[in-house]
């Protein structure tokens, strides 16, 4: 063998764990041949040091239900280019903890102290299929990415961020994630998978030292499709989270910014994100559960614990919202200074829904066809109390009677027994896209100041 070369061979070393121990120690890049297959060690390989592993046309078959590859905090600045990355394997019903293909990881350390982050690790041109649990997890990392990787059906994630701190994924696709059920809920529980999420330790009351929020997260020109059962792109309680130019596709959500359970998302951003839904307003998953859902989604865990600050700029969606309840397309729940820059076409039911304790947010909205095939939908609902929305410009497109198909009876609905509620109408007009009142509470008895131009000829 020749050391003087820049790179190894992995048929060069009796096993793929020796080869990649090399690499490391010789400060070489470690090659995959291109157009091998490479039957992947059950136990699966541990990188201890820094390795750049090229693979390109390389085909890796990974058989056993345990995390393939993992790079710990000794490996940072170590790179993966390239490679097919196959699971071959039984895929287990409940979600395995731990089946991942790739696992980029620090160290939790004890109590009160901050974790040992592992750095500067770079995934590109690769991909993963068929793997059950998650393609790629990023455990207690900074300053780490991702750069045109390919996530086909698969199961629980796509891109898997867990405390991480600045983080830059890039053209990152999904197609396919079945979603799984947690081995610990019954199997009634709601099937969850994730095309690119950033979360930290949920329940009770964590430990923020050694479990720190994901932050600094950026995820441009992201395709996400065909995630039937939970959330294509989810903040999880992140902090300055950005989102641009996404393509979502018959996903149940879309851009979801939520918290846990003491804490809201903060500073986060959608721009230039487009959503559609083309699933069947009838069809459920396996556990009963609409496969419609929300487009875009600003909901903090609880009033004591909102989101703030968040804005969807230039965002639109098309044929989302849930048929069988009150969930609009765009939902704004618990949530502090949100800015909406939304076009919403041919929502299910309802275009927009917001729930209680919504302070100070700007709504800049175009509307057209909400529609369902058997009730009467309405553009929006205010179904809550403690609301404060400002509404600089919100119109809506002239109907299109073939989509159409039923009655829209209200524009914007303010629903029964709310408290302390607020709405400031500036360019306002839904005219073209209702039939009875532009504003409506249904003979509820309401407590909302309304003011500006609000249509005080259609009030109903």
């Amino acid at each position: 063998m020749n050391l003087n070369r820049h790179y190894v061979l992995i048929e060069e070393y009796k096993s793929i764990q020796e080869a990649f121990d090399a690499a490391a120690s010789l400060g070489v890049e470690l090659h995959l041949r291109p157009g091998e297959t490479y039957r992947w060690p059950t136990v699966g390989v541990t990188v201890n040091g820094k390795v750049r592993v090229v693979a390109r046309g390389a085909r890796i078959e990974v058989s056993s239900a345990s995390t393939a590859l993992t790079f710990v905090a000794g490996a940072s600045g170590s790179e993966i280019e390239g490679g097919e990355w196959i699971f071959t394997g039984r895929r287990a019903t409940d979600r395995v903890a731990g089946a991942n293909a790739i696992l980029v990881t620090g160290t939790r350390n004890g109590a009160r102290t901050a974790p040992t982050f592992v750095e500067n690790i770079r995934i590109r041109n690769s991909v993963f299929a068929y793997f059950g649990g998650i393609a790629i997890e990023f455990r207690y990392a900074r300053n780490c990415g991702d750069e045109y990787v390919k996530v086909l059906n698969c199961g629980f994630a796509g891109i898997f961020c867990y405390s991480v701190d600045t983080y830059r994924s890039d053209s990152l696709l999904v197609d396919g994630l079945t979603g799984q059920l947690d081995a610990e809920n019954s199997a009634a529980s709601e099937l969850n998978a994730y095309g690119f999420t950033a979360t930290a330790q949920t329940g009770g009351m964590p430990d923020r030292v050694r479990d720190p929020y994901s932050r600094d997260i950026v995820v441009a020109r992201a395709t996400i499709i065909n995630v039937p059962t939970w959330h294509a792109i989810d903040s999880h309680g992140s902090e300055g989270m950005i989102i641009t130019d996404a393509t979502i596709r018959n996903c149940r959500r879309g851009i979801v910014f939520t918290g846990l359970t003491d804490r809201g998302t903060s500073n986060s951003k959608a721009v230039r994100c487009y959503a559609t839904n083309s699933f069947s307003a009838t069809a459920t998953n396996a556990n009963g559960t609409s496969k419609k859902g929300e487009a875009f989604w600003d909901v903090g865990p609880s009033p004591a614990h909102r989101n703030g600050y968040n804005r969807f700029e230039r965002c639109s969606c098309f044929g989302h919202g849930n048929p069988s309840s009150d969930d609009g397309a765009i939902r704004v729940e618990n949530v502090d200074n949100g800015y909406y820059n939304i076009e919403d076409i041919q929502s299910q039911r309802v275009g927009w829904r917001f729930g209680s304790n919504v302070f100070r947010a700007t709504i800049d909205a175009h509307s057209v066809n909400t529609r369902h095939e058997s009730v009467d939908p309405s553009v929006a609902r205010v179904e809550g109390s403690s609301i404060d929305l400002r509404i600089v410009r919100w119109t809506a497109g002239a109907r299109d009677f073939s989509v159409d198909t039923k009655v829209m009876v209200n524009g914007l609905v303010i629903g029964r027994d709310n408290t302390d509620v607020s709405i400031y109408f500036g360019k306002f007009n839904l005219d073209s896209c209702v039939s009875g009142s532009v504003i409506s509470t249904r003979g509820n008895l309401i407590s909302a100041r309304l003011y500006g131009n609000y249509g005080r000829d259609k009030l109903e």
